[in-house]
């Protein structure tokens, strides 16, 4: 037995014995349970008052072998029932549910499964740990009967059998709560979210029951990617049920297309409209060079006016609009040093770098971009956004109304910036700054997760020495900590694992999912960001999590027509003091989660408290997000001379809650001598707390009395949000050693691994 065998066969002792997921047979087959297998407190949070989605992930042990007739059977209580389940992408007909009557408060339902192979075999892989993508997935969708329920916390016995395995049983405990219902969500704030895993499984009523959910968080935009959305539903029926539908990823699945796709498609590809990969050869597919790391056609080539692969592309995209969909992105990643060094680009590179063409043409790759490793990189990143701009420049005279947007990452060291696109850089040739004029607008792929992914966001709402924004194009922000933690089931049973069965540590440790994915929704859009990517998906989220997605909306549709990045005022206009005197518990405890403790490294960096002040008008809004997901802070404000006005009103907004400050003697009005001492707040651990000073009451909030406590002492000092960033100081260096040798390295391992298998 191999070592990885070993590994999982002890996990899977030890998991038994601690009567954790997953669960094994003799047989070899192995079960996880999801959305309780996402969290240390193995809980499935669901909603009692709308549908839910339960997944069941099966694998095979050591190798595959067919189920016959299988059965999974539940036990629940009488107050909700089973009204739809399929396997992977297969949605099973009404007639293999059945229910039976268990007592006066449960029935046990029965999901007739028939005959079907369980082939994926179970491994954990991966510096942060995956599991495979199961191709044997039970999705089971559960709604209210109408009936009462006898509780709201409550085990779900579950039970897997068939012929040919010996059956075997657990339980998945649940909780449910309510659904989130209106409030004010904003009227012009792009929020977008792909639908999940089980979009071929889903029926109409509970596909219906996740997009009434999306309209009252706020959720106005469908991405169309991965399994798709339902079949039953057109695309002009989501645009009038008021969703836009987003195409994801177009742009990139038309460069990777082989030559004989287009050729069929009416666009014949000559052998010189392919690239020169960095290996010297003509690739005939993506995974012809270097594994994927490199794109198939000469970027210099697809520029010219008669270019094949951009008609190609062109068509793609009106077919598309044709359909319905009229916001496109893509998640490119083109990779600088992959490909091409044709004659056209080495002639194209020398003259937008005033070198020498026919030196440039003696250089082999390698020493091509050894020696011009940064203008490279910029010249295709202007390469990009040219085609960009030509792809745009051809479908808007006849598509007036096509949104197309591009996906970027930026990398955030604090003693890098380059000059001309502010702070920080990209990994990849998609510098926003220089694609600013080329797009309608920008998908920032923020990676750091938390409070991290707040400080890069921040690197797309810099400005020149002149004060003016280097980029001016709307900006949606991805906040479901897609990187740090994925929490699809694939990237989060591994790593769950990982923190249970290592001395090193007690859980993963983000159970805290739902505070933090409010923080980032609210937080971007005091930012400065205009929309969001957020994973709203059944699949991938559960009952509170949608929660907190309303709650971040909310605070967003209550401040909406000051939150733009034109009214941002200087941080240090207003001071901020933490005068918490006791030690967080956050350190102890996040430090023994095998993700948490990735989390806790960007508090500790940039500190928990965050803030943003806002000015419009005689308007003022200060906002304020402790990313302490375990301690209440004590917060004092000082604040700027209110000009022009002797008396203001104090709006808070807490997490929600809406109250009138009023003072100790009952007076609702304030002027600036009233609060020169400054404002005293408790910010609630892993909340949200906004101050809004108007010169009117707006409706909805209650009265409620200040209470003056805390003085600021000498040896007080206000929070300095961006001591961390270095000065504007360009490292070539840096930039080689991050970027250039990173992409390197793997193309020489893709070099190395085709080499061994040949």
């Amino acid at each position: 037995m191999n070592n990885s065998l070993k590994t999982l066969s002890l996990i899977s002792i030890l998991s038994i014995l601690l009567g954790n997921s997953p669960l094994l047979n003799a047989n070899g087959l192995l079960v996880k349970t999801y959305p309780d297998g996402a969290r240390d407190d193995e809980t499935a949070y669901l909603f009692k008052n709308s549908t839910s989605l339960v997944s069941f992930i099966v694998y095979a042990k050591e190798k595959p072998f067919e189920l016959k007739k299988g059965e999974l059977t539940l036990t629940i209580p009488s107050g909700l029932k089973i009204v739809n389940f399929g396997v992977y992408r297969d949605k099973y007909p009404e007639d293999m549910i059945n229910c039976n009557l268990l007592n006066s408060e449960e029935n046990i339902w029965t999901l007739s499964l028939g005959d079907r192979i369980v082939e994926t075999v179970y491994q954990i892989y991966g510096k942060y740990p995956l599991v495979p993508w199961s191709t044997f997935v039970i999705y089971a969708y559960l709604r209210p009967s109408g009936k009462a329920l006898p509780a709201t916390k409550f085990d779900m016995a579950w039970r897997l059998s068939g012929n040919g395995i010996k059956p075997f049983e657990g339980k998945m405990k649940i909780s449910l709560v309510s659904a989130p219902e209106g409030e004010k969500m904003p009227k012009d704030f792009f929020a977008w979210s792909a639908y999940g895993n089980d979009g071929n499984v889903a029926d109409r009523e509970s596909f219906d029951d996740f997009l009434k959910l999306a309209k009252n968080c706020g959720i106005n935009g469908i991405i169309n990617s991965g399994p798709g959305l339902p079949s039953y539903y057109s695309l002009s029926e989501l645009n009038k049920k008021g969703f836009s539908v987003i195409k994801y990823n177009l742009l990139k699945h038309c460069l990777i297309r082989p030559p004989d796709i287009l050729a069929e498609a009416g666009f014949p590809i000559k052998d010189n409209d392919r690239a020169i990969s960095f290996t010297g050869h003509n690739p005939s597919s993506r995974k012809d060079n270097l594994g994927g790391e490199g794109g198939i056609y000469c970027p210099s080539k697809f520029l010219l006016p008669d270019s094949p692969v951009m008609e190609y592309m062109v068509q793609e995209y009106l077919r598309f609009y044709n359909e319905g969909c009229h916001i496109f992105f893509s998640d490119y990643e083109d990779r600088s040093y992959a490909r091409c060094y044709c004659q056209l680009c080495r002639k194209k590179f020398s003259e937008e770098a005033g070198l020498d063409y026919t030196f440039i043409m003696k250089l082999k790759p390698e020493e091509l971009i050894e020696k011009y490793t940064r203008q490279w990189h910029l010249f295709r990143t202007r390469q990009n956004a040219s085609m960009l701009k030509t792809l745009r420049d051809k479908l808007k005279p006849v598509c007036k109304d096509i949104f197309l947007g591009i996906n970027e990452a930026r990398c955030d060291y604090k003693d890098i910036s380059i000059p001309g696109s502010g702070r920080g850089f990209s990994y990849f040739p998609e510098d926003p700054v220089i694609l600013d004029a080329s797009v309608d607008f920008h998908d920032a792929d923020i990676l750091a997760s938390g409070v991290g992914s707040m400080q890069q966001l921040e690197l797309w709402f810099t400005k020149n020495q002149r004060g003016q924004f280097y980029i001016n194009k709307p900006v949606i922000a991805r906040v479901s900590s897609f990187v740090s933690v994925n929490w699809g089931y694939w990237c989060v049973l591994g790593r769950m694992e990982k923190g249970k069965f290592s001395r090193e540590y007690s859980g993963m440790g983000c159970d805290w999912r739902p505070l933090n994915q409010k923080l980032e929704i609210a937080n971007a859009a005091a930012i400065g960001a205009k929309g969001i990517e957020v994973d709203f998906t059944p699949s991938s989220t559960d009952a509170l999590v949608i929660n907190a997605i309303h709650s971040g909306m909310d605070y967003i549709g209550e401040f909406e027509e000051m939150l733009d990045k034109k009214y941002r005022q200087n941080w240090e206009t207003i001071k901020v003091y933490d005068l918490t005197s006791e030690k967080s518990p956050r350190k102890e405890i996040m430090e023994k989660g095998f993700m948490s403790r990735r989390f806790l490294a960007n508090i500790n960096k940039y500190g928990t408290l965050q803030y943003t002040y806002h000015r419009k008008d005689d308007k003022h809004l200060i906002s304020i997000f402790n990313w302490d997901y375990y301690q209440t802070k004590q917060v004092k404000i000082l604040l700027p001379e209110f000009s022009g006005k002797d008396n203001f009103y104090i709006h808070l907004y807490n997490d929600g809650q809406r109250h009138l400050l009023i003072q100790e003697n009952g007076k609702k009005e304030w002027n600036a001598v009233e609060l020169a001492d400054g404002l005293f707040l408790e910010i609630y651990r892993g909340s949200l707390t906004a101050i809004l000073f108007a010169e009117k009451i707006f409706p909805g909030y209650k009265e409620m009395k200040s209470e003056k406590k805390l003085n600021i002492t000498p040896l007080d000092t206000p929070l300095k949000l961006y001591s961390w960033r270095g000065e504007e100081n360009y490292s070539g260096e840096l930039f080689k050693e991050v970027v250039y040798k990173t992409m390197l390295e793997n193309m020489k391992k893709h070099i190395l691994e085709k080499r061994n298998n040949e």
